[in-house]
């Protein structure tokens, strides 16, 4: 597994933090509203309201394979320099 390398002082490599969410949940909910609730609109969020390390995620994903963590840190590409979210 690939991450980038943090630029940021308050964050070491791959403790930049998400609200992950499994993409089959986010295809779940749209179906839902869409086939339950077709009068429903707006901005909904369906995040846990927890954020987590990309690390926590890779130990996961690699755990679940039975296996260990391979992780390489490369350069982030100068053109997300400055723009990339660290939380």
């Amino acid at each position: 597994l690939r991450l980038f390398r943090s630029l940021h002082p308050d964050y070491k490599d791959g403790e930049q933090r998400r609200d992950f969410l499994y993409v089959k949940d986010a295809v779940e909910m749209t179906l839902h509203f869409a086939e339950k609730a077709p009068t429903a609109a707006g901005l909904f969020n369906l995040g846990s309201g927890e954020a987590h390390t990309w690390l926590d995620l890779a130990a996961a994903i690699f755990g679940a394979m039975g296996r260990e963590p391979r992780i390489e840190f490369i350069d982030m590409p100068p053109e997300l320099r400055g723009k990339y979210q660290y939380y």
